[in-house]
């Protein structure tokens, strides 16, 4: 099993080299929740992983929306959040790693309210809180382009997030998908066009259910939908997806 580690953080700047070593270890998905003023202080952290092909999403907390508007982001996806309360500032990276603390930046004193932490378990349950309970009630202020296609991901959320901004922009899209069939555990690739997409990240948010995110693809032997690797009710966990624009997929 995993090592599950945990450690207290003492000291402002220890907050910020937390969150900036999470960045730059990361290699699939950096969630960010926090003040704005945390952003120059990541930025470079933050744009390399989104370079090298992270899902980096912001979740910033500000009274004023409009002042996050208007303005590029080193990220996948941002949005404004306007707490009700003491603001909670936490990354999760990977699925496993993190950082969370409800105390002040401003005025920390190293009282044991920040935590460092590597535990599967709880990075799984730190995201899904992330994106269920604050992700939902911000408001997007920023959306990155996609990459040009053609393009494979490993990462499936990635793969759902940049395929609804294609389809928001009204591009054809097709896609090659290995994964497995949930009914028994075969390898398959599938390949068709992709006719709809369930997710739960960027404007419009389209799942029917809260932490649906799936692609749908049209084949000979009808629509299949696809899940990401550890998902229980579509009909093919993705392990690789890799998305073309136009009506032929590339040999």
């Amino acid at each position: 099993m995993e090592p599950q580690t945990y450690r207290n953080v003492s000291t402002k700047s220890e907050m910020v080299t937390e969150l900036r070593e999470l960045a730059e270890g990361a290699e699939d998905i950096y969630a960010f929740q926090g003040p704005r003023e945390f952003v120059p202080e990541l930025a470079d952290a933050l744009e390399a992983a989104h370079d090298r092909g992270v899902l980096v999403l912001l979740l910033l907390a500000d009274e004023d929306p409009e002042s996050l508007t208007g303005q590029s982001y080193p990220a996948t996806a941002v949005r404004q959040w306007n707490p009700q309360g003491p603001v909670v500032t936490s990354a999760m990276v990977d699925y496993v790693s993190g950082f969370v603390t409800d105390a002040q930046f401003d005025d920390y004193g190293g009282d044991g309210r920040a935590l460092a932490y590597h535990d599967r378990y709880f990075g799984g349950m730190h995201l899904t809180s992330l994106i269920l309970n604050y992700w939902r009630e911000g408001r997007e202020v920023f959306t990155a382009d996609p990459k040009p296609l053609p393009r494979e991901y490993e990462s499936f959320y990635h793969a759902v997030i940049d395929t609804a901004k294609h389809l928001r922009d009204d591009r054809d899209l097709y896609a090659r998908v290995c994964g497995r069939r949930k009914r028994n555990d075969e390898p398959e690739t599938i390949t068709g066009p992709v006719v709809n997409v369930r997710q739960n990240i960027i404007y419009p948010i389209t799942n029917s259910m809260p932490s649906e995110n799936s692609l749908f693809l049209e084949t000979d032997g009808g629509q299949i939908s696809i899940g990401g690797p550890s998902s229980e009710l579509e009909d093919l966990r993705a392990e690789d997806v890799e998305l073309f624009e136009g009506s032929v997929v590339n040999s």
